[in-house]
């Protein structure tokens, strides 16, 4: 299910994501992944209320079991739809906790998403300073992993903020 999701098959994904929670019985490590997983699917999808209800599920899951780091995937999905819908104090708080969290657990390989989407929230919120630390640094911690996915995302919010800054060729300066 997660690999037919990040492929961007949401259906395969779906049924295999429901067949796992079927399956996991009382396992809610298991439990917790794939709702996240869900949750992500239907926000990709734009149906953000079901995509709301399975996050928020998975961040009491997470919270539940102790798994920091699902929860600050979850949070982190929670922050992107906030940030999709203009609700940005719901996207600096569901994101701020990602950041926390995946700190706190050092989960440096996930961090630069977080950071990324928090970097927009703050150029929305006319935070051009604090937008480009968070993306300048995001973008580092991606090349410095080699993770394209990661590089790609934080290399966007440099992009939104040089055009916001009204010198759209400055994020050639990254490359």
């Amino acid at each position: 299910g997660y690999v037919d999701f990040l492929r961007g098959r949401y259906d395969r994904a779906e049924y295999w994501l429901r067949e796992a929670l079927a399956l996991a019985g009382d396992d809610a490590s298991t439990r917790t992944r794939a709702t996240a997983y869900l949750g992500t699917v239907a926000s990709d999808r734009g149906d953000y209320p079901t995509a709301l209800r399975l996050l928020g599920e998975a961040v009491a899951q997470a919270r539940t079991c102790g798994d920091h780091r699902r929860e600050a995937y979850a949070q982190s999905m929670v922050g992107r739809i906030g940030l999709l819908r203009g609700d940005l104090d719901a996207a600096a708080e569901h994101l701020d906790r990602a950041i926390e969290l995946a700190e706190t657990e050092r989960w440096l390989a996930f961090l630069p998403w977080p950071q990324a989407l928090r970097a927009e929230v703050a150029l929305a919120e006319g935070e051009v300073d604090g937008a480009t630390a968070a993306a300048e640094q995001a973008f580092a911690r991606a090349c410095q992993l080699g993770d394209p996915c990661w590089e790609g995302t934080s290399a966007r919010s440099l992009a939104l903020i040089a055009d916001a800054s009204g010198d759209p060729t400055a994020c050639l300066l990254y490359t």
